[in-house]
């Protein structure tokens, strides 16, 4: 009796402490990676009953009203990935159906933070070129790369800048006329990307 008594106090304090729901015999509470990753999204869920005893069964797992799939219950966790999910808020179900037969439900609300992001450029920040001349520059947006990088020239006659062909992050600037011209490259950010804080400038004199 009083192992029975310990048990139920145990799960007691172990709700209190996490969101979740308690679907009849069983309480179920799924987490998700709170950073946007773009290959694939992290879970897990823990599954309590009042009965001490296997937990075995099937998770149904959905976010935002879409199945991500089933997996396969054996214990009290269940890890594993969904494809990946946007940053912002978001709600998630599941059905657990036990072995025994069955179908219990939970639900929740949850957020994916968008990611910092800075931009790599291990170059020099002042360029001398000859009128004519061309040089590459390596710059991307890190962490993962996203997509929305911006680039212009403070003068284009005097330095253009384009980026290279079938290339991931090379660009080319050419020397059009002596002078002095400014490159600048900044990224303002996207759905699953915070704006870069800080821009990078490269002077170009020719």
């Amino acid at each position: 009796m009083k192992t029975i008594s310990r048990y139920i106090m145990t799960l007691a304090l172990l709700i209190t402490a996490v969101g979740g729901a308690w679907a009849q015999d069983y309480y179920i509470n799924v987490d998700f990676d709170p950073y946007y990753h773009p290959e694939e999204t992290h879970f897990n869920c823990m599954i309590m009953s009042m009965e001490p005893g296997a937990i075995k069964g099937t998770l149904e797992l959905s976010v935002d009203g879409v199945s991500k799939g089933s997996f396969g219950v054996d214990g009290e966790m269940v890890f594993g990935s969904i494809a990946a999910i946007d940053a912002g808020d978001h709600t998630w179900s599941a059905v657990f159906k036990p072995e025994g037969g069955g179908s219990f439900n939970g639900n929740g609300d949850f957020t994916i933070d968008k990611v910092h992001t800075s931009i790599s450029y291990n170059g020099s920040t002042s360029i001398n070129m000859g009128v004519g001349e061309s040089t590459e520059l390596d710059v991307y947006v890190s962490p993962d790369g996203p997509d929305g990088l911006s680039y212009s020239s403070s003068d284009a006659s005097v330095a253009s800048i384009i980026k290279k062909e079938y290339s991931y992050d090379i660009y080319i600037v050419q020397a059009k006329a002596a002078g002095t011209a400014t490159i600048t490259f900044s990224f303002a950010g996207n759905k699953n990307y915070k704006a870069a804080e800080e821009d990078i400038t490269i002077t170009v004199t020719t």
